[in-house]
C-alpha cells in the first residue's frame, strides 16, 4: 500500500494547459473517486500517477519517495482499463499469469497466487477460457484478477464499469467496494458517473478544467456542496435551480417567495434543492406556484416535472400520485434544505459567522 501526493503538478500538451495547478494526497489504503466530465483532466492525472504521461511540472511522491523519474513497471502500481486490456489469444489464466512472468515470479509460486486472485473474483472456473468466450461482466473480472496478482502498492482503475449494462454495474460496484475493504490498497479511480463515485470512495474529488471544486467524503459533498457547479453535478435528478433576487431575507423569484433566508447578495443569485426536499401540495399553498409538465412512475416513486419561474424542476412524488399534464401545483419547498449561489461567481452564499 502507499500514500500518494501530488504537489504542484502542471500538464501541458503544446499551448494547452489540461491541468494548471494540482495538490492532491491519497491516504494510504483509501478509495479515491476522480469525479468529472469528460476532458476535465481526471484520466490526465492518473496516468501521470501510472507513469504513462510525465508532468510540465511539479512532484510525484508515493509514500515521500519522489516517483517521476521511475518508469510505469518500476512503481509497481495495477491498471485496471474500460476495454478490460486482455489478451484474445492468451487464456485467462495466462492472461493473469502474465504480470508475474515479466516480474521473473518462480513458476509454482506464480500458479499459488493466480488461484488465490482468481478465487477472489470468483473466476476459477473460467481459467482455461479465452477472452473471446467470456461475457463483459466475466472479462472485467479477469482484469482485475490481473491486478490483484500483482499485489500492487496502488490500483489505478478509469472507468472500468461503463462498458457493462446497468444491471452488472451494480453487481461490479459492491464487488469493487468488498474487494477493497478485503485487500485495504490505495485506489485511485476515474469516472464521469456520480453514482459510482458516491456508492464507492472514501473520499471524491470532483475536477472541472483540470482543478479540483471539492475534495470530501460523499456525504459532505451531497450535503454541502461548495459551488454551483459541485452542486449541479452531484445528485440523481440533478439538483433543481431557480434564478432569482435575494429581497429583505427572502428568495424572490417569478410565483416564488421563500422566506427566512438569512443572506444577502447585491447580484442574481439561485437557490437550489433536491427533489426530496420539497413538497407537492394543493394549488395555492407553498411557496410557489407551477404547473405539471410531465408525471412519470419510477417504481417506489413518481417522478414529477414541474414548469416553474421558467424553468423545469424535479420532485419527488408518492408512487400513486397521479396529475394531468397543463394543471396547476404548489410547492412546500423546505427552506433549511435550500442552498443558494451568487450567479455571477458560481460560490456558495453562507450566513456571516
Amino acid at each position: 500500500m502507499a500514500g500518494i501526493e501530488l504537489k504542484n503538478i502542471t500538464k501541458r500538451w503544446g499551448d494547452v494547459v489540461v491541468i494548471p495547478k494540482l495538490d492532491l494526497t491519497v491516504h494510504d489504503g483509501e478509495f479515491l473517486v476522480l469525479l468529472g466530465s469528460s476532458g476535465c483532466g481526471k484520466t490526465t492525472t492518473m496516468r501521470m500517477i501510472a507513469g504513462l504521461d510525465e508532468p510540465t511540472s511539479g512532484d510525484i511522491l508515493f509514500d515521500g519517495q519522489r516517483m517521476n523519474d521511475l518508469p510505469p513497471k518500476d512503481r509497481n502500481v495495477a491498471m485496471v482499463f474500460q476495454n478490460y486490456g486482455l489478451y484474445p489469444h492468451l487464456s485467462v489464466r495466462e492472461n493473469i499469469r502474465y504480470p508475474l512472468k515479466v516480474r521473473k515470479v518462480p513458476t509454482a509460486q506464480q500458479n499459488a497466487l493466480i488461484q488465490q486472485a482468481a478465487r477472489r473474483v470468483e473466476i476459477e472456473s473460467y481459467l482455461d477460457r479465452k477472452p473471446k468466450e467470456l461475457s463483459g461482466g466475466q472479462r472485467q473480472r479477469v482484469a482485475l484478477a490481473r491486478a490483484i496478482v500483482r499485489q500492487p502498492r496502488v490500483f489505478l482503475m478509469d472507468e472500468p464499469l461503463s462498458n457493462l449494462d446497468a444491471k452488472l454495474r451494480v453487481t461490479m460496484r459492491s464487488e469493487l467496494k468488498h474487494l477493497h475493504g478485503e485487500l485495504g490498497t490505495t485506489v485511485v479511480y476515474v469516472t464521469h458517473d456520480q453514482i459510482e463515485a458516491m456508492t464507492l470512495a472514501t473520499r471524491v474529488a470532483i475536477m472541472s478544467h483540470g482543478v479540483i471544486q471539492q475534495l470530501d467524503t460523499p456525504r459532505v459533498i451531497y450535503n454541502d456542496p461548495a459551488n454551483l457547479f459541485v452542486a449541479g453535478f452531484i445528485g440523481s435528478p440533478a439538483m433543481n435551480f431557480i434564478e432569482g433576487q435575494l429581497e429583505g431575507g427572502a428568495f424572490v423569484a417569478p410565483d416564488v417567495r421563500l422566506e427566512g433566508v438569512p443572506l444577502s447578495c447585491p447580484n442574481p443569485v439561485k437557490m437550489g434543492f433536491r427533489w426530496e426536499d420539497a413538497d407537492l401540495v394543493a394549488p395555492g399553498e407553498g411557496q410557489a406556484r407551477g404547473t405539471i409538465f410531465a408525471v412519470e412512475l419510477i417504481g417506489e416513486a413518481t417522478q414529477v416535472t414541474v414548469q416553474l419561474a421558467g424553468q423545469r424542476v424535479a420532485l419527488r412524488g408518492h408512487k400513486d400520485f397521479a396529475a394531468a399534464e397543463g394543471s396547476p401545483i404548489g410547492l412546500k419547498i423546505h427552506t433549511h434544505q435550500c442552498f443558494f449561489f451568487d450567479s455571477k461567481t458560481e460560490q456558495r452564499l453562507r450566513p456571516a459567522a
